[in-house]
């Protein structure tokens, strides 16, 4: 779950690995269980390398910080990508900044959120 000290430090370690693959970070906001990432990636990484090294980079530092305050924390398996053209990177990234508010008011884009389960196929 990011919360806490969870979240304070999860925003920064992910712009952190992104900066050292070469990405650029558009936006990056979250809620208590997922985070949404906007970036620009290099052609000579895959989807999937880069997935693995954010979460993996980050997910160290974030146990830690989960486990003193008495929590559990653990990346999903899972991920979702979805690609967006030049035009419309400013409004997807600002919808990504805000995912707090978009939670709490209920103005979801439907195609960006997943519930993910343990039992999803």
């Amino acid at each position: 779950m990011l919360l806490g000290d969870v979240e304070r430090h999860a925003c920064p370690l992910i712009r952190q690995q992104c900066g050292v693959l070469k990405c650029t970070v558009h936006a990056l906001g979250g809620v208590w269980d997922h985070v949404h990432l906007v970036v620009s990636m290099p052609r000579t990484i895959c989807i999937s390398e880069f997935t693995e090294a954010a979460k993996g980079s980050s997910s160290r530092p974030l146990s830690e910080a989960a486990l003193e305050r008495g929590e559990g924390f653990r990346w999903q398996r899972d991920h979702g990508v979805l690609t967006v053209s030049p035009s419309d990177l400013r409004r997807v990234a600002r919808y990504a900044e805000r995912q707090k508010e978009h939670h709490r008011e209920g103005t979801l884009w439907v195609a960006s959120e997943r519930v993910w389960e343990e039992d999803a196929v």
